[in-house]
Formats: C-alpha cells, structure tokens, sequence
C-alpha cells in the first residue's frame, strides 16, 4: 500500500496509531511505568498517572462487547454502506482495551452476516482504505471453521 499524508486536522497523538494501520499492523500505546495500555492515547495514564507511552503492536483479534446498527452515514466514506453494523470490541492482548469500528464481510462486495453476532463473538481486525487519507480498523466476525 502505498503510504498517504497524514489529514491536517488528525490529532497528533494519533499519528502513530494510523500509520500502522497503513501497513496492517495493530499498534496502541502502553505506560513505560506501569504497562497499562491505553485507549484512546491519552497526555498521562489514567492508573499510574505517568506520561511516558511507547507504541506497541497488539494482536489484532478481541471480543464483542456491544453493537448497533446504523442507518445514517456519518461521514462520505461510509455513505454507500448504510446500514452497516458498529462493534465495541475488548481486545485479546489488552483486555483494558475496547475499540470501536466497523463489522465487515470477510470477501469484500459481500453483505456481512450478522447471524454469528453475539455478545462475546471473537472478531479480528482489518484494516480499511478510506476516502479520507487514513486507513481505518474495521472488524470480521472469525467462524469457528476459520479460526486462525
């Protein structure tokens, strides 16, 4: 893939976040302190109060832990996906962790089935090209038949 600028209102704090999105990698920061990872990135954390972070890649599969079902796009980059399912996901590798994103078909072009949706259905990560200069975490229920 090949790697875009950085959008002139992202957060700084994020950068680091999005840029290994870019080369499908699951990265968060985690206290340099206490090991507490946090989410979103924030100036101090919130268990030992440090401010020193390092980046650190995480496995890319969690839990879900809540969804709802949207009817209305709130950006051009989703607008010809409605409706389209948002999932709250604990990650595996950083229970601390919940992520927020969007449930897709693991075959693009391909409506997403809902049928395995359930409080605690394993997800992995996948990482997604938008209109906007970002790549963006979206979410693929893992069947059992496909568990990896």
């Amino acid at each position: 893939m090949a790697e875009r600028p950085a959008a002139a209102d992202t957060a700084p704090e994020l950068v680091p976040f999005f840029e290994s999105c870019s080369v499908g990698r699951l990265t968060i920061p985690r206290c340099v302190a206490c090991g507490e990872y946090r989410w979103p990135p924030r100036p101090l954390c919130l268990l030992c109060g440090s401010s020193l972070f390092e980046w650190h890649e995480v496995a890319s599969y969690g839990r879900v832990y809540s969804w709802t079902t949207t009817h209305r796009s709130p950006s051009v980059d989703f607008a010809g996906t409605v409706p389209f399912t948002i999932v709250v996901v604990t990650l595996e590798s950083a229970a601390n962790v919940r992520m927020v994103g969007r449930l897709v078909s693991p075959s693009p072009g391909v409506e997403t089935d809902l049928s395995g949706l359930s409080a605690g259905a394993r997800v992995r990560a996948r990482f997604e090209r938008l209109e906007s200069p970002h790549v963006n975490v979206a979410w693929e229920l893992v069947r059992p038949d496909t568990e990896g």
